[in-house]
């Protein structure tokens, strides 16, 4: 289920690149791609309200996708774990991401994944570049 999720955002969010015009500054492009996205990944989050909270946000020239668990997290490095090598299986998907962005003028964007317990701890982070 999390890879389906990381899969159907990061495809959001590269064809969201594809509408972003040219001559904008780095972090205007990732503001505005991540404004598209968000208009596409309402049903998402319903779908998982459940079980997570999910996020689009940009932070200078990074995408920041935030998962929020709802719910507890008895065992986090477990979790961690599984993160992990769900995100490592998927990397491909997320470096086209990044590509998708320095193709739209984000030169030095990136895509930064984070989840969180409900109680905001990072159970697991990472960053394409």
């Amino acid at each position: 289920m999390k890879k389906r999720i990381a899969l159907i955002m990061a495809l959001v969010l590269m064809v969201s690149c594809l509408f972003v015009g040219c001559n904008k500054s780095p972090e205007a492009i990732v503001q505005e791609v991540v404004a598209e996205a968000n208009k596409e990944i309402d049903s998402l989050k319903e779908a998982f309200a459940d079980t997570m909270d999910i996020a689009i946000t940009a932070k200078g020239t990074a995408v920041v996708y935030t998962y929020t668990y709802v719910i507890d997290i008895p065992d986090v490095d477990a979790v961690a774990d599984a993160l992990e090598s769900s995100v490592d299986a998927q990397s491909a998907v997320f470096e086209g991401v990044v590509d998708a962005l320095k193709s739209a003028g984000a030169k030095e964007g990136s895509v930064i994944l984070e989840y969180l317990t409900k109680d905001g701890e990072i159970i697991y982070t990472k960053e394409y570049k």
